[in-house]
């Protein structure tokens, strides 16, 4: 992203903090060499994590034009970035509204009234950026990003799997192989998926369970490869074992919250099963009821009864067009957007001019 924005006139400096304490367990974040970390206080006011990152760094290196800041009301320094002269050059990055949790409606209208304050939203999906300007945001100062993995990469990836590998797969998993890819925590649903898998599997033998991913669940997770028939821990899947791994099973199965898995699911051409839930995240939009995401309900029996009839679907029906806002996702196009959202709001600024 770096160099795009170079090759179009901007100097982007790129800060983060910490992945959060609770998702440490997922062993899935990694380290960018083109972005510097902060140093970051975190502590807990009853259930909610709060944190604040020292802004030495970027006064040190600014001052800067622009500064994009994550849309997040529990970060303490947002509070003071939006002190600082020229609000209007702060814009934020995110969800637009919440999406993966319930929260007070005093908290909700909180981020409302400091997306308002600020001068550009940069959402991750059309939905996203709806919900800000209807709640008063000027849609010609938003852009819509279509946040995703490297979809690329994954294609090149799943176009390198080979009859031999999926044979492979299928000698060390079964037959007919559903795949779990994911975070192993409670927002996934874990032991549902498990119980509701154990159900199916009494009326297709044929059917096993892959897990794979990481998290404070991994224990449960081990426990159940080694005492039921048919479930496997896999470990953490990236590259070319993802790539497999979608290229080879009959459905992803992730009864709980879906985010980016929708982007992989969509790029293998592989059916997903959730539930019906208010907390997926903004990426499950992407996903076409019946024809991209099959939705029970969050009982064992009801998820067991989507698996058992997923599993017998074929893989993408080939009459079907492919999803339309596939071509939208890809890492470039992602980074376009977000370019071009700048000079937008640089020129709205007239900052261009100085």
């Amino acid at each position: 992203m770096k160099l795009d924005a170079k090759a179009k006139g901007i100097e982007l400096d790129i800060f983060h903090g910490p992945p959060p304490k609770e998702w440490q367990d997922r062993n899935d974040s990694i380290v960018n060499d083109d972005a510097s970390q902060l140093p970051t206080l975190s502590f807990r006011v009853g259930r909610t994590s709060i944190t604040s990152k020292a802004l030495g760094p970027l006064t040190r290196r600014g001052p800067y034009d622009l500064i994009v800041a994550e849309q997040a009301i529990r970060h303490l320094e947002l509070y003071r970035l939006l002190l600082r002269p020229h609000r209007t050059r702060l814009g934020l990055w995110g969800h637009g509204r919440t999406y993966t949790a319930d929260i007070p409606q005093l908290q909700e209208r909180l981020k409302t009234r400091i997306t308002n304050a600020c001068g550009w939203f940069f959402g991750y999906t059309p939905n996203g950026v709806t919900s800000v300007v209807e709640a008063g945001f000027d849609p010609d100062r938003t852009t819509t990003l279509f946040n995703t993995i490297d979809t690329d990469r994954l294609r090149i990836d799943l176009r390198q799997v080979t009859t031999d590998d999926k044979t492979n797969y299928r000698r060390r998993y079964g037959t007919q192989p559903i795949l779990f890819l994911g975070a192993l925590d409670e927002s996934k649903k874990v032991p549902l998926l498990i119980e509701s898998f154990k159900t199916a599997a009494k009326t297709n033998p044929a059917l096993s369970l892959v897990v794979a991913g990481e998290g404070p669940l991994l224990s449960y997770v081990l426990d159940q490869s080694s005492q039921a028939t048919g479930v496997h821990y896999a470990g953490s899947l990236s590259g070319k074992d993802k790539a497999i791994a979608l290229a080879t099973s009959s459905a992803l199965a992730v009864p709980g919250r879906v985010g980016l898995v929708a982007v992989d699911a969509l790029v293998a051409g592989i059916p997903l099963a959730t539930v019906q839930s208010a907390y997926h995240a903004p990426e499950f939009e992407y996903l076409r009821p019946d024809v991209d995401v099959f939705i029970g309900s969050a009982t064992g029996s009801d998820y067991a009864q989507v698996l058992t009839q997923i599993a017998q679907r074929e893989r993408r029906d080939q009459a079907e067009p492919e999803s339309p806002v596939l071509p939208l996702l890809t890492v470039a196009g992602m980074s376009d957007r977000f370019i071009k959202g700048l000079i937008g709001w640089a020129y709205s600024e007239d900052i261009t001019q100085k």
